[in-house]
């Protein structure tokens, strides 16, 4: 609709429990932060699709654009189809090859271009004379890392431009599924996206088994702080889910690993009943449990899924008298998450021991779902 601009914004996420136990089919539990990522949809009178991403690099000014004609989009829906990318057997290879014969568009570009070609090939959307703007705020560019942005920015941008042609195109596992093409295309891997493209999109907390995505109803009492601790490094998503799957076919490995794998879904089905039951106490000592499991995991795989940073911020934590503490993802860097009625004596200790201030969080009850209301279509600045 060329004058008015389309607004999307979807959070980013950070991880309860069952991180790695979802590939055996586990409970994995997420939430969304009140922290968000953002698409602008305009539509325009040229006869192709703009994407822009502005502030390529923090606080450079840089920004990266590449437009796309209506026959080069179904080119990419072709290639992504012809190389299964979102098989599980064969994906990893086939977006590897996917990548290779779509060079000629950046790679940072790719993967926004290869969700507008599904919804275009798949859903007849139509996203030929449109500009799409991606990026984050201020506050939301410093605590990115490690906070499942790319599945954010994915959300955010699937959501805006299905928006911009009606919302009813479209069910909630089909935008799901539409978002998680932009992680698996980041993280080189077909099972990507599984908890965090779910809880940015619905919001609030949610639960993911077998690719069943489920929204709780837990609120987090008033009394309780969210605080994200920065490990000072970056994770490695896609890498180490790739190391935890090999582990589970190797000889000697497999059946450790699916030991430790097990004892992570255990706790994580002990968190959430604790979710249903309001307790936040029994959810603090779940979150410690997940931690020291996925510290096993990394000895059984042999990476470091809980980094030494990670282990002395969730240490840290306990002996501060926090309710509970965790790396949050796949770890290997990244952010502890850390539950706690006491959020000025925390953030003291752990500025003490040498880590970035903490940055405290809420739930966010709003998805990117919210935005496909019509109140979210502003006049653009452009045109108003």
């Amino acid at each position: 609709m060329q004058g008015d601009e389309t607004v999307a914004r979807a959070p980013l996420v950070f991880k309860l429990g069952g991180e790695y136990s979802v590939l055996t089919g586990g409970i994995g539990m997420a939430a969304a932060a009140d922290t968000f990522a953002e698409a602008r949809v305009i539509g325009s009178v040229t006869k192709d699709l703009a994407i822009v991403l502005p502030d390529i690099k923090e606080g450079s000014g840089m920004s990266i654009s590449q437009k796309f004609t209506e026959d080069r989009l179904n080119s990419l829906y072709q290639s992504f189809n012809a190389n299964k990318c979102m098989d599980p057997r064969e994906g990893k290879e086939g977006i590897k090859r996917f990548k290779s014969e779509n060079s000629d568009i950046d790679e940072r570009i790719l993967p926004f271009a290869a969700i507008a070609a599904w919804l275009s090939g798949e859903h007849k959307v139509q996203v030929i004379g449109t500009q799409a703007t991606i990026g984050f705020g201020t506050e939301e560019g410093r605590i990115r890392s490690g906070m499942a942005s790319s599945a954010a920015v994915s959300t955010a941008f699937t959501v805006a431009m299905v928006k911009e042609y009606g919302a009813a195109r479209l069910s909630d596992d089909e935008m799901i599924n539409a978002a998680r093409i932009g992680d698996r295309i980041i993280h080189g891997s077909p099972t990507a996206g599984r908890m965090d493209v779910g809880a940015s999109y619905h919001g609030g907390v949610i639960s993911v088994s077998n690719d069943v995505v489920r929204q709780e109803s837990f609120r987090m009492p008033s009394d309780i702080t969210i605080m994200l601790v920065y490990s000072g490094q970056k994770g490695d998503t896609g890498g180490y889910v790739d190391k935890v799957l090999d582990a589970m076919k190797d000889p000697d490995r497999g059946k450790p690993t699916l030991l430790v794998l097990d004892t992570i879904g255990t706790v994580s089905l002990n968190m959430l009943r604790a979710f249903a039951q309001r307790d936040v106490q029994e959810v603090g000592r779940a979150m410690f449990e997940t931690h020291n499991a996925l510290r096993s995991l990394g000895v059984v795989v042999g990476v470091e899924i809980a980094t030494p940073r990670l282990d002395q911020a969730v240490e840290l934590a306990r002996k501060t008298g926090a309710i509970g503490a965790k790396l949050s993802g796949s770890g290997g860097g990244g952010w502890a998450v850390v539950v706690t009625k006491q959020p000025i004596i925390l953030a003291t200790a752990f500025q003490n021991q040498g880590f970035e201030a903490p940055k405290f969080v809420s739930i966010s009850e709003l998805g990117a779902k919210h935005y496909l209301r019509e109140e979210h279509r502003i006049k653009s600045r452009a045109t108003a």
